[in-house]
């Protein structure tokens, strides 16, 4: 009697956790369907479009794939060529007053855009594979990987141009785009900021926290995938490399509560 009544105990555990990781989705983008891979499965169906000017560069657009090595979270993925974006419609869903999860898997080599104008040293490196908001200080939350300023591999910012932030420390650039797969994993509760990265087995370090009550997001400005824009008028800082599932949660979940 006793084992049947721990067998429930835990059943009923897991349908929590199951519920818990798939409640409030307010974006999705799996990359997991080849006919329609540029699609938002929440039940907020925002529109995705694409982009093929950025940086100077003409891309040739996201592309799909489903070649090997694959992200953890299996099926197909998005493809930037350093010129190509993705924007997805502006919604009053997208604005996060609260507690919220954004995570996503990403693969990158890094890029090199040399020191010409407009870029110099401080946008040689520089990538954003995603950006909530329109312009800083209003509504922005950014996610910068490779920033040459002060030599920092990851830099989440937001409400400004680089503070308040989450980073690793000076002298991390190129930590994470070494062309293998990584999650990158941002929640908020109780107005409590926390960065994680997780590697290919899932193990997750946690980069730092900071607090945070103030709203993100905009109900009208598109959620850029794969640059920066609009912030900076003369660069873009595309990715290059790999995305796929792309999720933004309005629910704090933890990569230790059960949710991969």
């Amino acid at each position: 009697m006793k084992k049947c009544l721990d067998l429930l105990i835990v059943a009923i555990l897991l349908s929590l956790v199951a519920h818990r990781c798939l409640a409030a989705d307010l974006l999705i983008l799996t990359f997991d369907k080849p006919s329609k891979p540029f699609v938002d499965s929440s039940p907020s169906n925002l529109l995705v479009t694409g982009g093929t000017k950025c940086d100077g560069m003409n891309g040739k657009g996201v592309k799909w794939s489903k070649a090997t090595p694959r992200s953890p979270a299996g099926g197909g993925y998005a493809v930037f060529d350093g010129g190509s974006f993705l924007t997805v419609e502006g919604s009053e869903s997208l604005v996060l007053l609260s507690d919220f999860t954004i995570r996503f898997w990403f693969k990158s080599p890094g890029i090199d855009r040399g020191v010409e104008a407009p870029f110099g040293r401080k946008y040689q490196y520089r990538m954003h594979p995603l950006r909530l908001g329109g312009d800083a200080p209003n509504d922005n939350l950014d996610i910068d990987f490779d920033d040459t300023d002060g030599g920092h591999g990851l830099w989440t910012y937001w409400l400004g141009g680089g503070n308040p932030f989450i980073w690793t420390d000076a002298g991390t650039i190129w930590t994470f785009t070494d062309n293998r797969w990584y999650h990158y994993w941002l929640v908020r509760e109780k107005g409590i900021m926390t960065l994680y990265i997780g590697d290919e087995q899932r193990i997750y370090t946690l980069i730092g926290d900071a607090k945070e009550t103030r709203k993100l997001g905009s109900p009208v400005a598109p959620v850029q995938i794969g640059r920066i824009y609009p912030f900076l008028s003369n660069v873009n800082l595309c990715w290059f490399g790999a995305l796929d599932d792309i999720r933004i949660v309005n629910e704090a979940l933890h990569p230790t509560g059960g949710c991969k």
